[in-house]
């Protein structure tokens, strides 16, 4: 049993233990909480659907989306589409009414299409003094035509997305596999 002076020490020594166990397990809750908060999403360029068949003939439209755009925003991108001409033909590519950088003092190049590499360009920023943009939606628009039978995919490559200050940020991309059946009989 612990008396007097030995028992002041005792209750003296167990408070700057609990002290230091406190300061630790806050350290760690602040840890954990700021790790929480600095693991964003990766923004996606995905072109949608993702599946599509369509028939020798048949036109069809793709949409190139971008998600998961967050602060301090996309100031500025460009991307390549690459398709097979063996397959697929563009009949049309564009910015449509309401996409990610419509507003404001945002610029588009217009969408640049080389049918001998089967690739489209496209690409806009921000000009001058304004916030990136986040969030999520559609960049682009792109119409085909199926040309054969056969399977082909459609790839997005060549992106660039900048912050407004200039620096890269990471992405991931999807592309669509495109599927056109043997004639029925």
């Amino acid at each position: 049993m612990i008396h007097g002076d030995n028992l002041k020490k005792e209750i003296i020594r167990m408070k700057g233990k609990i002290s230091v166990l406190s300061l630790l397990l806050s350290i760690i809750l602040i840890a954990s909480v700021n790790s929480a908060a600095a693991s964003p999403l990766t923004a996606t360029i995905n072109v949608d659907p993702r599946y599509l068949e369509a028939d020798v003939g048949e036109i069809f439209t793709v949409k190139i989306n971008i998600t998961n755009v967050e602060d301090p925003g996309l100031y500025s991108y460009g991307f390549t589409l690459s398709y097979n001409t063996t397959y697929v033909n563009v009949t049309k590519a564009e910015y449509p009414a309401g996409h990610f950088f419509e507003g404001g003092s945002a610029f588009t190049v217009p969408a640049i299409l080389d049918y001998a590499k089967g690739e489209v360009l496209f690409g806009a920023s921000i000009l001058g003094d304004e916030p990136g943009r986040t969030g999520s939606g559609i960049l682009s628009i792109v119409n085909f035509t199926g040309l054969s039978v056969g399977l082909a995919s459609l790839k997005i490559k060549e992106v660039t997305l900048l912050y407004p200050n200039g620096t890269e940020m990471a992405y991931n991309t999807n592309c669509l596999l495109y599927t056109s059946p043997s004639p029925r009989d």
